[in-house]
């Protein structure tokens, strides 16, 4: 049996990225990295000349000076080749680092085998049931205006959103949501003012969010970092579960 892994263009792996996504039934966190010129490399698989999958490695951005594999797919009836073909594609990629969702169960297992150091990046949640929160005292949510740029708090966490809320006339909170994931994901983001925190604004905003999200056809979703666990508790509040961690490593550089 011959197996090969061959650098392609990205548009070659149309096809196999969207098998990959359909598996996933999920949020993808670098899902959008193949759209950025120059950011990702892409490789073609194949056992006795027939395409079975593909990788891809992100180089660019965030990843400059790293070659990191980020997707690794291979459709099930090949999954009897998938050690040795991971073990070619970090070889012919020269791959130095992984960074991978652990909901990819294939590159999950894969990707622990071949890394050390390994670091969970980001917690990954996906929405689980509708909450019915209620408005806290004085507070009303509503879309962001033009004029509201001038009387608004400063961000440090996240950007300011399209959505906010205004308790007593003054802008608590904003939020908002994030649609260059797979589609139809999206991903929520919010950030309360310091002197309002600890009030229920966060899980009503993100309430409300994910409302919005779905009355426009999307799946609202949430990130956050693991050590946040302010973040983690107003997330639960608001009907969020833990889906999938990202992790991070570098290769294991074999054994001389």
């Amino acid at each position: 049996m011959q197996l090969s892994v061959s650098a392609v263009r990205a548009e070659e792996t149309l096809t196999w990225r969207e098998q990959f996504r359909r598996e996933a039934a999920g949020q993808i966190v670098h899902d959008s990295l193949h759209t950025r010129d120059g950011w990702t490399e892409s490789y073609l698989f194949a056992v006795d000349g027939t395409p079975t999958g593909y990788g891809a490695v992100a180089v660019g951005g965030p990843w400059q000076g790293t070659r990191t594999v980020f997707e690794f797919y291979l459709i099930p009836s090949h999954h009897g080749q998938a050690v040795e073909l991971f073990a070619n594609f970090l070889q012919a990629s020269a791959a130095t680092h992984l960074e991978f969702q652990t909901s990819h169960a294939l590159l999950n297992v894969l990707a622990r085998s071949s890394a050390e150091r390994l670091t969970v990046e980001k917690i990954v949640f996906r929405d689980e049931r509708t909450t019915t929160l209620p408005a806290p005292a004085w507070a009303s949510f509503r879309r962001a205006l033009p004029g509201d740029a001038t009387r608004m708090f400063s961000h440090h966490d996240e950007p300011v959103g399209d959505w906010l809320i205004e308790v007593d006339g003054v802008i608590a909170a904003t939020g908002g949501m994030l649609a260059h994931y797979n589609p139809p994901h999206r991903d929520l983001f919010m950030e309360v003012a310091p002197s309002y925190r600890r009030r229920g604004l966060g899980g009503y905003l993100l309430q409300e969010l994910k409302r919005v999200c779905r009355e426009d056809g999307g799946i609202p979703c949430a990130r956050c970092n693991p050590d946040n666990l302010a973040s983690q508790l107003t997330l639960k509040n608001a009907g969020f579960v833990p889906w999938a961690e990202v992790v991070t490593g570098s290769v294991t550089q074999p054994k001389t």
